[in-house]
């Protein structure tokens, strides 16, 4: 039973057979460079939001998606899905960084992109869809209303609370209501707005960096005293040497196994969600799983942060009639690639030898 052997060549015999060779293939150039360059103005603004929310600096943020970007598109299983710093698993980080300093998140990255290695070689991906919907959708929902109350303090120009639970951060907030500065709530007020608005007004717009760059522009120009972020390092893909933590080893190891599985389920339903965009594709869970822990290993010895499948970024990456492709966080000419040549394979080729795990599921 093939389903049962695992991949100990992690795909690259498929890789180099039917998805690598359309990448470096001249005739859809151009469109590879827009699909790239779309997809690095969403993601560049949004992994520094990460960072923040994980309690971590930009830094790490950006050198998550440019791992992800490159490492994930290549090795993964899905052709449309965008990867990136995880904002699903954003409050664990944070609370690893505060607990275990910077040593302890790159542990819980590296046991994460291990496990999720393992889960890919021995073709266990399916085993994910076994999670019923409405506990991820609820523990997402929780995971987004703590990132939201997490950054109020910054939205309103506050001082940062002391303790970064939820209680205590509202806490905070009645305390120093009287402090608020109303220039930090006028660009917060603006990003928000632009962030939202801008997709459903236009939808081609890269809404996250427009709602960077309007609020910056705007803060210089009226020299708004408003706290910014620090200079980024001048070498953002140097390996990390941290110390890693000694004591509490028994929780972050169970942190790091929410986080492995947080961020498997995200990146499967990010690859469900892609396939929708376009008809007759369907992704290889226990590839794309290898691509993630692939990644995840590079971002932790680069001082990364938790990578998974993002499915609001993945919807950016939505081709043209007739092409499909695999994009890229940074842009590079690997982001997109004509489904015209995959069509002339077709005839040729069963769903199984295509990649497809499930001919019954996706109608190949």
């Amino acid at each position: 039973m093939k389903w049962l052997r695992p991949r100990w060549d992690l795909g690259l015999r498929s890789l180099l057979r039917h998805e690598w060779p359309p990448l470096f293939s001249r005739e859809h150039l151009r469109a590879d460079l827009v699909a790239g360059v779309t997809v690095a103005c969403a993601a560049a603004p949004l992994s520094l939001a990460i960072a923040l929310a994980s309690g971590v600096t930009p830094h790490a943020g950006l050198v998550t998606a440019i791992v992800a970007g490159v490492i994930c598109a290549l090795f993964g299983g899905t052709r449309l899905s965008v990867s990136g710093p995880a904002v699903v698993t954003a409050v664990l980080t944070a609370a690893i960084a505060e607990t275990h300093g910077v040593g302890g998140v790159m542990a819980a990255v590296f046991a994460c992109g291990v496990l999720q290695l393992v889960t890919g070689v021995f073709r266990l991906g399916h085993l994910v869809w076994f999670v019923p919907i409405p506990v991820v959708a609820g523990f997402t929902a929780s995971v987004g209303a703590i990132i939201l109350i997490g950054q109020l303090p910054r939205a309103l120009g506050l001082p940062p609370p002391d303790d970064s639970h939820v209680v205590d951060v509202v806490r905070h907030i009645g305390r120093h209501v009287g402090d608020t500065e109303v220039s930090a709530i006028v660009l917060s007020t603006t990003a928000a707005a632009l962030s939202v608005l801008l997709p459903w007004w236009l939808p081609r717009v890269p809404a996250a960096l427009v709602a960077v760059v309007i609020p910056t522009l705007l803060a210089t120009s009226m020299r708004l005293d408003a706290p910014t972020i620090d200079a980024l390092p001048p070498s953002l893909l140097a390996p990390q040497s941290p110390a890693f933590p000694v004591e509490g080893l028994l929780s972050l190891l169970t942190a790091s196994l929410v986080i492995y599985a947080l961020a498997s389920i995200e990146t499967l339903f990010s690859s469900a969600a892609a396939d929708k965009l376009v008809p007759g594709t369907h992704h290889d869970p226990d590839q794309e799983l290898i691509g993630q822990g692939l990644g995840n290993l590079a971002a932790a010895f680069l001082g990364g942060l938790p990578i998974s499948g993002i499915i609001a970024q993945s919807s950016t990456s939505r081709p043209e009639p007739g092409l499909v492709g695999r994009p890229s966080c940074i842009p590079s000419p690997c982001s997109r690639r004509s489904l015209r040549s995959r069509r002339r394979s077709a005839g040729s080729l069963s769903p199984r030898s295509r990649g497809c795990s499930s001919p019954s599921r996706c109608g190949c």
